[in-house]
C-alpha cells in the first residue's frame, strides 16, 4: 500500500486521512494483519512535502511511533 504524495501542504491532512480510510477497509475486508510501526510510518512520510515534510524529517528521532507522528503531522 503505497501511498502517493500531495504537492502541496495544504493537501497533506487529506491524504493522510484517506490512507488511513483506505488501509482500515483493506484490515477489515481482507482481514490483513496490521502493519508495523515502522512500516505506518514509512507510508505517513511518503505523504509529506514541503515544510510538513522539513518539520518531520528534523523531528524524525523524538518520533517513537505512527501515533506521535500522525499528531505531529496534522497540528
Amino acid at each position: 500500500m503505497q501511498p502517493i504524495a500531495p504537492k502541496h501542504d495544504h493537501e497533506v491532512a487529506n491524504a493522510v486521512e484517506n490512507w488511513e480510510t483506505r488501509y482500515r477497509m483493506l484490515l477489515e475486508e481482507d482481514g490483513e494483519d496490521e502493519l508495523p510501526e515502522k512500516y505506518k510510518m514509512s507510508a505517513l512520510k511518503q505523504l509529506l512535502c514541503g515544510d510538513i515534510k522539513k518539520h518531520i524529517d528534523l523531528k524524525e528521532q523524538d518520533l517513537r511511533t505512527y501515533a506521535e507522528m500522525r499528531s505531529a503531522v496534522m497540528t
